[in-house]
C-alpha cells in the first residue's frame, strides 16, 4: 500500500500504521521542504521515501509543485502497488491517471476541499477547482474524508458506497483520572496554548490574540511553522507574557497541551473549510480534557458551543477577545474542569480512537477486494 502526502502529516501517518499492523505492506512518500530529513527511513514495517524540496508556504510553493508531481507519478510507474491514497487534490491527479496502466485501486484522502481551503477568494478559480475535484472523488474507489461535512462539499447527492470519515483524534491519549490533567488557574495566571501553522488567515487572529493578553495575567504559548512564523515570532518577542517555541516535535504536542488551562483555536469562519471541518487540535484538546477557546461560526466552535466544551469569541476584534478572556479569568477552577472533562467524555464517546481504526481497516479491506 502507498501513502502519498506532501508534507509530513500525522494523520497520514496514523492511518499508514493501521494498514501496516492489518497486515499491509506501506510505503509512505513525503515532500520534505525542509530539506532535512532522511531521504529513506523504515519504521517497522513502514518504508518512508523522501523528496528533498525546499519550498516556501502559500501559493509559492505551486511554482514547484509540478516537481512534486513528477516524483510521485515515477514511483506509481516503476512499483507495483495493489492500495494508492492520495491526500487531497494535487497527489490524487497522478493517482488516477496512473490507475489504469497499473491496475492499482485509489483511496482518496480528502484531508482539505481545496476550492474552500485555497481558493475561496478567487471565485472562478474556486468553481474550477470545485467541479475538478468533485469529479475525481466519484472516480476514486474509496474515500477517506477528515469531516462528514465534507460531503456536502463534494456535491454527493448519497455518500459513495466506500468511504468513512478519519477524524485526526490522538491515538495514545492517556486515560484522565479524578484530580488528573483538570484545567486550573495556577497562581493567578491563566495558561493559553496555540499550537499549529501560521497561514495568512491566522496571522491577524494571533496578533489580536497577543496584543488581547497586554498586561493581563496570562502566558501565551505559540508554537507552530509557516507562511508568516517570522511576523508571529518577532510580535511574540515585544512581549514579555508571550513564549513563542517555533515548530515543536509531534511528541511534545501533548504534554504541551496537558499542561495549559485553555486551548486556542484561532480559525477564520470567512473561510468554508474551518466553518464545516473539525481540526486535529480541537480533539487534542478533548483527549487532555482541556477547554477550549474557539471562533465563532467555526465548525470548532459549533461544537465547542453545543456540548458546553469552553468559550466562543471574535479573534477579529481586539476587544472583544480580550472580553472573553477577562471572562475566563472569572471562571472557577471547577468550572474549567467541567468543561475539559465534558470534551474527553465526548472524544471517547463519539470520536473513539479504536472504532475509527476498525473503519478505517473496513475501508482498506472493501477497496482491496473490489472489482
Amino acid at each position: 500500500m502507498y501513502f502519498s502526502t506532501r508534507s509530513p502529516s500525522e494523520r497520514t501517518l496514523k492511518m499508514a500504521r493501521i494498514a501496516a499492523e492489518s497486515g499491509y505492506r506501506v510505503a509512505v512518500v513525503e515532500w520534505d521542504r525542509s530539506g532535512s530529513r532522511l531521504r529513506v527511513e523504515k519504521e517497522g514495517s513502514i518504508e518512508f521515501t523522501r523528496l528533498p524540496l525546499k519550498s516556501p508556504y502559500g501559493a509559492a510553493a505551486i511554482l514547484v509543485l509540478p516537481l512534486w508531481l513528477a516524483y510521485v507519478s515515477v514511483i506509481l510507474l516503476r512499483t507495483r502497488f495493489h492500495l494508492v491514497q492520495p491526500k487531497n487534490l494535487d497527489n490524487l491527479l497522478p493517482a488516477l491517471l496512473i490507475r489504469r496502466l497499473r491496475g492499482f485501486k485509489v483511496v482518496y484522502d480528502m484531508a482539505d476541499f481545496y476550492s474552500d481551503t485555497y481558493a475561496s477568494g478567487a471565485p472562478l478559480l474556486r468553481s474550477l477547482a470545485r467541479f475538478l475535484e468533485r469529479s475525481l472523488t466519484k472516480a476514486s474507489d474509496a474515500v477517506v474524508l477528515a469531516e462528514p461535512g465534507q460531503m456536502r462539499q463534494v456535491g454527493a447527492s448519497r455518500p459513495p458506497t466506500n468511504w468513512m470519515t478519519f477524524y485526526n483524534v490522538p491515538f495514545s491519549a492517556n486515560p484522565i483520572s479524578p484530580g488528573e490533567n483538570g484545567s486550573a488557574v495556577k497562581g493567578g495566571v491563566l495558561s493559553l496554548l496555540y499550537i499549529g501553522t501560521f497561514p495568512r488567515d491566522r496571522t491577524r487572529a494571533l496578533l489580536n490574540l497577543m496584543e488581547a493578553t497586554r498586561a493581563l495575567p496570562i502566558q501565551l504559548t505559540i508554537a507552530g511553522f509557516g507562511q508568516d512564523l517570522n511576523a508571529i515570532a518577532q510580535f511574540a518577542s515585544s512581549l514579555p507574557n508571550v513564549v513563542f517555541l517555533g515548530k515543536v516535535p509531534s511528541g511534545e504536542i501533548m504534554p504541551l497541551t496537558e499542561k495549559s488551562d485553555i486551548v486556542v483555536l484561532p480559525y477564520d469562519s470567512r473561510f468554508r473549510n474551518y466553518a464545516g471541518v473539525l481540526g486535529t487540535k480541537i480533539f487534542e484538546a478533548m483527549a487532555a480534557a482541556k477547554p477550549i477557546l474557539a471562533q465563532k461560526g467555526t465548525a470548532s466552535g459549533n461544537l465547542v458551543s453545543e456540548y458546553l466544551l469552553g468559550y466562543l469569541t471574535d479573534f477579529s476584534k481586539t476587544n472583544i477577545l480580550r472580553e472573553t478572556l477577562e471572562q475566563i479569568m472569572q471562571a472557577s477552577r471547577a468550572d474549567l474542569e467541567l468543561m475539559g472533562r465534558r470534551g474527553r467524555a465526548l472524544m471517547d464517546l463519539n470520536f473513539n480512537p479504536k472504532t475509527i481504526a476498525e473503519r478505517y481497516r473496513a475501508v482498506l479491506d472493501r477497496a482491496t477486494v473490489s472489482p
